[in-house]
């Protein structure tokens, strides 16, 4: 995935980062409010397993 790229420095680094933020959402759903090392006993929302990695390269300006 990679965002239209317009030229505009900011505006470039803006969307990259939308998108990822976007990936994160996906892969871990509602455990993304979790707090480091609080116990996650619902599953629901992302798609990325327990003790998965997800990596996410954005645009910088």
């Amino acid at each position: 995935m990679c965002p239209l790229v317009s030229g505009i420095t900011t505006k470039d680094a803006a969307l990259s980062f939308e998108l990822g933020m976007r990936a994160l959402g996906l892969a871990l759903g509602n455990r993304i409010h979790l707090e480091p090392g609080a116990a996650d006993d619902d599953e629901s929302g992302g798609v990325l397993r327990v003790g998965g990695h997800l990596v996410i390269k954005k645009i910088d300006n």
